[in-house]
């Protein structure tokens, strides 16, 4: 991981202070003054210590009753898992591949394009350069379960418009990795890193053409 270049990996989902945040909780964690500030009694860094004096410290921090040191264990939490599980490292086949795959008995995404079937039709998808002389009866802004089917019914009785900050999907979804590096960088808010304010809280939220709903159709049946 790449500190010194914010432009680069997960940081691009990062605000400055967010960033500046991490590289200080990285900097304590890497002195034995840090890491004790943090854990609240003494230690050694934690680059140093041993696995089960690194899963105490990192325990002591998720149940503390210290806000500051909670945000600290759920900073680490997201980031660590986000990397751990997008990590992608493509040998001299080119296929993508993740150590932590194996341990999960998850072979990966299929190789080739035409292994990849959508499962359903796109129905009068398009995208067009709206111009500030167009009017519309009605605009609805996000195109998830609440203002598609909002739209659906509209457009019945005039004109819609539909703003989504998302990002749209290809029309081709061959032009989809399926790689979790891809899915979770432009297909969920913030790359997958959005929390509470606080920190607290770790937010899984989809924001793409559909919104949520677009990842929830990944998760549950319906």
């Amino acid at each position: 991981m790449n500190l010194s270049n914010p432009s680069s990996g997960v940081f691009t989902h990062l605000d400055s202070f967010e960033i500046l945040e991490l590289k200080t909780l990285l900097t304590l964690l890497n002195s034995a003054v840090g890491t004790s500030l943090l854990y609240g009694g003494p230690s050694s860094a934690f680059t140093s210590l041993d696995f089960a004096s690194r899963s105490q410290v990192l325990a002591s921090l998720s149940r503390s009753p210290i806000g500051l040191r909670r945000k600290a264990f759920n900073g680490l939490k997201r980031l660590l898992m986000g990397t751990a599980l997008s990590y992608n490292a493509k040998g001299e086949s080119e296929a993508p591949h993740n150590p932590v795959w194996s341990s999960l008995k998850y072979p990966g995404p299929p190789v080739e394009a035409s292994n990849v079937t959508a499962g359903f039709d796109f129905i009068g998808k398009s995208y067009v350069n709206v111009s500030s002389d167009d009017e519309f009866d009605y605009i609805i802004i996000g195109s998830g379960c609440g203002g598609s089917v909002v739209a659906r019914q509209l457009c019945k009785v005039g004109k819609c418009l539909i703003i989504e900050k998302g990002t749209p999907l290809p029309s081709d979804l061959k032009d989809v990795s399926q790689c979790e590096s891809e899915g979770m960088s432009k297909f969920y808010e913030k790359g997958s890193l959005l929390t509470t304010s606080d920190g607290s809280l770790m937010i899984l939220a989809g924001s793409a053409l559909g919104g949520g709903e677009v990842n929830r159709r990944a998760l549950v049946r319906s």
